[in-house]
């Protein structure tokens, strides 16, 4: 209801978080901190990727010690169409270097 702030008082818009703040709640509430780079590449997938799915993201991966793709599953959570008349596929391939480091290769 626009321009009623009788009803509505505030009009907040959000844009969705950030990969540094993905990364930062990750280090702090992950269990398994070897995820971090597919959750954050997982949050890019998404037009605006809001705090309500990376908590459950993150409660389910450590409650079922399962990695982000097995969670998304069963999440109520998809991917942005972006404006396709079909579904969006995304394959994530994470592959980890001696270092720790992720590359990442998406293909949509």
């Amino acid at each position: 209801m626009m321009n009623r702030p009788g009803r509505l008082y505030y009009m907040l818009e959000f844009n969705g978080l950030d990969a540094s703040f993905v990364e930062e709640y990750c280090e702090d509430n992950l269990v398994q901190k070897e995820y971090i780079p597919a959750v954050t590449a997982i949050s890019s997938l998404f037009e605006s990727f809001n705090f309500d799915m990376l908590k459950a993201m993150v409660e389910d991966m450590n409650r079922y010690k399962e990695g982000p793709a097995e969670v998304l599953k069963y999440l109520n959570v998809r991917p942005d169409e972006r404006g396709n008349n079909g579904t969006v596929q995304c394959q994530l391939n994470c592959q980890w270097r001696e270092e720790g480091q992720c590359t990442k290769d998406m293909a949509r």
